[in-house]
């Protein structure tokens, strides 16, 4: 957590300047964005990995495996058949192995 020095606003009161992101405990949230810095009340998530999400999960996993075990060459055979779309290579190797895995 970084802080920065304090400023004086408009009516003589010290404000610290805070810039920080995370959680304390389970009661507040800090996090930033393009708009500056917010905090926000801890809420559970609701959105629990299901059997489905576990199983697309795994078809993910396993296309980045598989990806990752293609010589050079495939690689390239790849970004050849990819050139003049707008995805690369890696992308329409995950697209059709997903396809193809994907029950």
């Amino acid at each position: 957590m970084r802080t920065y020095s304090a400023f004086r606003n408009s009516h003589q009161r010290y404000a610290l300047s805070l810039f920080a992101w995370g959680q304390l405990g389970r009661s507040i949230v800090l996090d930033y964005n393009r708009q500056g810095a917010y905090h926000r009340a801890y809420r559970i998530p609701s959105n629990f990995p299901s059997e489905a999400r576990l199983q697309i999960w795994q078809v993910f996993s396993d296309a980045r495996e598989s990806w990752a075990g293609l010589t050079e060459s495939q690689r390239e055979a790849w970004n050849l058949k990819a050139r003049g779309s707008p995805v690369m290579g890696v992308n329409l190797y995950m697209g059709e192995y997903i396809k193809s895995n994907y029950p």
